[in-house]
C-alpha cells in the first residue's frame, strides 16, 4: 500500500503528473504500435457518472487521454438527461469509451452473454455516436466470460496483461510501488474507481455515502422540476388535449 499518495483530486492530479513525465497516455487501440514508454489509464465506473466526470476535468488540463468504462446494471442509468450530458462532455474532452459488463450478473440470470454484450456495445455506440473499442469485466474473480468479437479489446485478456503491468486504485490500496512503477521502463495499465478520488482525501466508504447523497440530492430537484411541469400541465390539460386530438389523432 502506498500510503503516501493522498487519494484527492489534487492528488490524483500530482500521479498524474508524475507519470506523464515518463510516458505517454495512450489508447487501447495504439498499445500493439506504440513505440515509446506508455501509460494506458482505465476507469471503471462503479456508481457515480458526476464523480468520473471531475476525473476527466483533470486528465483534460493536464493534456491525458483515458479511456471510461460504464456499466449497464450499476445503480446509475447512462441514459438519463444528466448523466446522457455528462457523458458527452467526457466525450468532448477527447476521451474515449469501453463497456464495463457484468459476467456474473448475466449468467445468474440466463442471459446470452455474447449476444447481450453485442446489444450494450451497439447501444452505447448508437446513443453516444462513439466506436467502442475495448470492454472489462466487472469483478472478473467472481466470474469471467470473453467475448467473441476479437477486434475488440478485454483489459483481461492473457496477452494484453503479459503486454503491460497492471495496477489499480482499489478501495485505496495500490498493491504494487507506484513510485518504482513510475520509475520504471515498464508499459502500464493503471485502473481508476470513480469513488476512489475526491475534493478532500476522503476515505472510500466515506466517498460513497457523501457522493450517494449528492446524487439523491438532484434526483430531489430532477422530480420537484417534473412535478411543478406537471402542475402545470394539470392546468393546461383541456387545450393541450384538445391540440393533441387535432395534430395527432384526427
Amino acid at each position: 500500500m502506498n500510503t503516501s499518495i493522498k487519494f484527492s483530486h489534487k492528488g490524483y492530479r500530482d500521479l498524474l503528473k508524475k507519470i506523464i513525465k515518463k510516458r505517454k497516455a495512450i489508447s487501447f487501440s495504439k498499445y500493439k504500435t506504440f513505440k515509446s514508454s506508455f501509460i494506458i489509464i482505465r476507469h471503471d465506473i462503479e456508481f457515480f457518472v458526476s464523480s468520473a466526470y471531475e476525473l476527466a476535468k483533470i486528465e483534460k488540463s493536464l493534456g491525458v487521454k483515458s479511456t471510461f468504462f460504464f456499466l449497464f446494471n450499476s445503480n446509475y442509468n447512462i441514459f438519463s438527461e444528466h448523466n446522457f450530458k455528462l457523458i458527452n462532455l467526457i466525450k468532448k474532452m477527447g476521451h474515449d469509451f469501453g463497456i464495463h459488463y457484468d459476467a456474473n450478473f448475466l449468467n445468474e440470470n440466463k442471459i446470452n452473454f455474447n449476444k447481450n454484450l453485442k446489444l450494450q456495445i451497439s447501444l452505447f455506440e448508437s446513443f453516444f455516436k462513439v466506436k467502442i473499442k475495448a470492454i472489462s469485466c466487472h469483478r472478473p474473480k467472481i466470474k469471467f466470460s470473453k467475448y467473441n468479437d476479437k477486434k475488440i479489446i478485454n483489459v483481461y485478456d492473457k496477452k494484453f496483461q503479459k503486454r503491460v503491468k497492471y495496477f489499480s486504485d482499489s478501495q485505496q490500496v495500490f498493491r504494487e510501488n507506484v513510485q518504482k512503477l513510475i520509475d520504471s521502463d515498464k508499459d502500464l495499465h493503471l485502473l481508476v474507481h470513480d469513488y476512489t478520488w475526491s475534493k478532500g482525501n476522503q476515505k472510500w466508504e466515506k466517498n460513497i455515502i457523501k457522493f450517494s447523497k449528492m446524487e439523491y440530492e438532484k434526483n430531489q430537484i430532477y422530480l420537484k422540476n417534473i412535478t411543478i411541469d406537471w402542475q402545470i400541465g394539470l392546468k393546461k390539460r383541456k387545450k393541450m388535449d384538445s391540440v393533441f386530438k387535432r395534430k395527432i389523432l384526427s
